[in-house]
């Protein structure tokens, strides 16, 4: 079964859960909202409810959720997803509502993830929502023009100052994520660098 084949079979259900892992970064929200987007617009689910274990969502990623309610009265689900989680223990107090539902889905770009799900969206990326992104314009769904904003430059952005903390990271994963955020800044400033004096060439 392909991964598009996996997203076609939640057509099916008339309520979902998406579950992301313990206090949630831009990653995991940026994906739980834009899945709960595709299921509501394209398959007109009518209930897709979001849950992640936090005391406070962090303040560089509270508009993400904007009008989106963040764990409400739990409810009984058709089907579950998780995203953004190498394993069901890192769901925390929300683990047994993933145990408790009958049809489980993994969407997650950890390379230690264990497969935990009845259906299993993972490969190695640079990030969940960049899978997520990646998997529904390939589906043929238009995202709003702000969500790739929500999933790619606040994760982006806001990834360097959370690698460190981002117990869901290897040790080889935060190193190569510094590497590659150290060498966009370079090429960033370099790029600059070149139009400036390209200018300043022209204006001799």
């Amino acid at each position: 079964m392909t991964n598009l084949d996996i997203i076609k079979t939640l057509k099916n259900f008339k309520s979902i859960c998406i579950i992301g892992h313990i206090d949630p970064d831009a990653d995991a929200l940026s994906s739980m909202t834009v899945l709960k987007n595709f299921l509501v617009t394209l398959y007109n689910i009518p209930i897709v409810d979001l849950f992640a274990q936090t005391n406070c969502v962090q303040e560089n990623c509270k508009f993400i959720l904007n009008n989106y309610i963040l764990n409400p009265e739990q409810k009984k689900y058709d089907a579950v997803i998780v995203v953004d989680s190498p394993n069901k223990e890192r769901l925390g107090v929300y683990e047994n509502l993933f145990t408790n539902t009958q049809n489980k889905y993994v969407i997650d770009h950890h390379d230690t993830n264990t497969y935990f799900g009845e259906y299993n969206i993972v490969h190695k990326a640079a990030s969940t929502s960049e899978m997520v992104y990646t998997l529904l314009e390939e589906f043929g769904y238009t995202i709003d023009s702000k969500a790739p904003f929500k999933m790619f430059y606040v994760d982006r952005t806001t990834r360097k100052c959370d690698i460190d903390n981002d117990t869901n990271l290897s040790s080889d994963e935060k190193n190569h994520l510094k590497k590659l955020y150290s060498t966009f800044i370079f090429c960033v400033f370099y790029l600059a660098y070149l139009i400036f004096l390209a200018r300043w060439k022209d204006n001799r």
